[in-house]
């Protein structure tokens, strides 16, 4: 599976079948884990088989088996957007290995999250991950290509595969609030509105919209 296939098939998997992730898939996270932290100079450090972070007696956002989890760690003066488009190419790794994840930014419990971190640092964000079946795919709500840029007939084809990639990125609660702007020929600027982890999702968006359009096509502005 490419990246951009593992665009199309992504969904946010809050219901796991339980089965242990196994070991050569274990390390091909841990070493991803790494490198991506690497190249961020942050931290995704993962957790296998950890039980009560995530309270199955929520009534929003309720999780089932689900035990193992990365965090996602860095400077609290880490550029947010950033650490959302790392993120992201994480998280689309592990959909090629066949791994189902979850951005979580409230729903767990913070008391159960044994990570040690220095004193400037602070979890921005876990992801959860693990085994799912992926012949269940439910269509996704989402914005129109025209509400979230300023695409048109005549916009060039690699743009508009970046626009249909950026509206299948994870967004907290769905909201979906950026706006990406062809300005010229091979120009784009993305910016976000206000709302909860929006600067995270802002990243995240630009990963998907990278991937689809190619970086040879453009340059962000």
């Amino acid at each position: 599976m490419t990246l951009l296939e593992a665009i199309k098939v992504r969904r946010s998997i809050r219901k796991y079948n339980g089965e242990p992730i196994s070991l050569e898939t274990r390390e091909k996270i841990i070493k991803r884990c790494e490198k991506l932290g690497e190249l961020s100079r942050a931290k995704f450090i993962p957790q296998f088989d950890v039980k009560g972070v995530f309270n199955p007696l929520v009534t929003f956002g309720a999780f089932k088996n689900a035990s193992n989890y990365i965090a996602v760690v860095a400077p609290k003066t880490y550029k947010e957007d950033t650490l959302g488009y790392f993120s992201e190419q994480l998280v689309l790794y592990l959909e090629t290995l066949g791994v189902g994840t979850c951005f979580v930014g409230a729903s767990y419990s913070k008391f159960d999250v044994k990570i040690k971190k220095n004193k400037d640092e602070k979890i921005f964000i876990l992801i959860a991950f693990g085994l799912w079946d992926f012949t269940e795919l439910k269509p996704r709500r989402s914005k129109s290509p025209t509400d979230v840029s300023n695409i048109t007939e005549l916009s060039p084809y690699w743009f508009k595969e970046g626009v249909k990639a950026a509206l299948l990125a994870p967004t907290a609660l769905n909201q979906q609030k950026f706006y990406i702007e062809l300005i010229n020929q091979n120009t784009v600027s993305i910016k976000s509105f206000p709302g909860p982890f929006s600067l995270f999702d802002k990243g995240i968006v630009k990963c998907n919209f990278e991937i689809a359009a190619g970086k040879d096509n453009f340059t962000w502005v």
